[in-house]
């Protein structure tokens, strides 16, 4: 290589398309990782239908109801351009033909089997490309000789038939019971989870970041549980135990297994990061208006006039802040959030005019100074006790307390 070549002509990797499929696998997962976070939420259901749900457990994904029977859901994606599924498509004959295996092996245990699908299933002409047709005619049958006889669905059933075992009558039992699901695509369902969530704790009015990490946390634990990376608290001592395998295939199972109690086990500790203090209405010591204005303290204090500008401009911008609070939150939290914010800053302040007030007058620029340090501390170290609120609406609380008496820049001449 010549050492005047162009080295914006090299081809490197860095600039090259992979042909590598280890991303599509990879989003294929997660999709099925987030589908599986969706149905965990029926364990959530009032009506108390479903005890619990596995990854990667006979199924993609194994849901069990409280009457001890399952549903085997079978998750199948693939890039929305090609289209919906079809009756006919090689995925959805394998799906059905591992319905019928299972069927098989665990007679009359099931009660439904799922086609889940990021595309949808075609249904523009009932024919024999229309998988709900299909079924839908085979539900309205009476055994198998009479659904053959149906033109649309002859080819279909003999292609199923041979493809498994020639059992006419489990063929047609198994798919009886088979049901389709059209999720949302790739590029929208970890959204469509996120508002599901919202919707079912009830915390539409929380910030977006929590829902966000409550829906991650989700996802992440289904696909831990279908990643068999669990390890049993036995782990170290399966040889000394009467049955080693049998313990080990246990504690494996178990860590498949997701139940109602640790899905809100999740959320509570997702959403106790957003914990509004239980903080009265009268967070703050009551104070007489002495009739000075905001930028009157200021002065007296020696704070210089850009920051008094400033200061001015940062209280109007809080309290339009806050005002929205009232229409992005419900009435109590809002109002509790807003109580929070004024007893944290507050304290900060306070904290800075006690160290300060014995020195001469003025202190007023290097108690500024000071709180600014401090706020800003807090907003680091600690941002959703402040609920992200930046380093310039907790300075315009400030402004805010002071103009309402509360905050003051110099000693207090008429208690002193």
């Amino acid at each position: 290589m010549t050492k005047d070549r162009d080295q914006d002509s090299i081809k490197t990797p860095e600039d090259q398309l992979s042909s590598d499929p280890g991303g599509d696998i990879q989003s294929r997962f997660l999709y099925q990782g987030i589908c599986a976070a969706i149905y965990s939420l029926a364990l959530l259901d009032t009506k108390n239908e479903i005890e619990s749900l596995y990854c990667e457990h006979y199924e993609d994904i194994l849901i069990k109801g409280v009457d001890g029977r399952y549903n085997g859901v079978q998750v199948k994606t693939r890039e929305t351009r090609l289209g919906p599924f079809t009756a006919n498509d090689d995925e959805i004959v394998t799906s059905l033909c591992r319905f019928v295996e299972i069927e098989k092996e665990f007679p009359d245990l099931f009660i439904h089997y799922t086609i889940t699908s990021n595309c949808g299933f075609w249904e523009k002409q009932k024919n024999k490309s229309n998988l709900n047709y299909i079924i839908k005619v085979i539900k309205a049958c009476k055994n198998y000789k009479e659904a053959i006889r149906n033109q649309h669905c002859t080819k279909f059933l003999q292609k199923i038939k041979n493809s498994t075992i020639n059992d006419t009558d489990l063929v047609f039992q198994t798919l009886k019971k088979v049901r389709t699901d059209k999720k949302p695509d790739m590029s929208s369902i970890l959204s469509y989870l996120m508002v599901t969530l919202a919707s079912i704790f009830d915390i539409e009015h929380r910030r977006f970041y929590i829902i966000k990490e409550l829906a991650n946390t989700l996802i992440n634990k289904m696909i831990m549980a279908a990643s068999l990376t669990y390890k049993g608290k036995r782990e170290g001592f399966y040889m000394l135990l009467r049955d080693p395998d049998l313990e080990k295939t246990n504690d494996i199972i178990k860590g498949k297994k997701i139940t109602k109690a640790e899905i809100i086990s999740i959320f509570d500790a997702v959403v106790s990061k957003d914990t509004v203090w239980d903080i009265s209405s009268k967070v703050l010591p009551k104070e007489e208006s002495d009739g000075l204005t905001m930028e009157s303290k200021l002065e007296l204090g020696r704070i210089s006039e850009p920051n008094i500008e400033f200061m001015k401009i940062a209280k109007s911008v809080a309290e339009a802040y806050f005002v929205k609070w009232h229409y992005k939150y419900k009435k109590e939290d809002a109002r509790n959030r807003y109580n929070q914010i004024l007893f944290i800053v507050y304290n900060e302040c306070i904290t800075i005019y006690d160290s300060l007030r014995n020195d001469n007058n003025p202190f007023g620029q290097e108690m500024l100074n000071r709180i600014r340090k401090r706020l800003q501390e807090r907003f680091l170290n600690n941002k959703d006790a402040v609920f992200g609120c930046e380093l310039e609406i907790l300075q315009g609380v400030v402004g805010m307390l002071t103009d309402q008496c509360h905050i003051w820049w110099s000693k207090k001449k008429s208690k002193e």
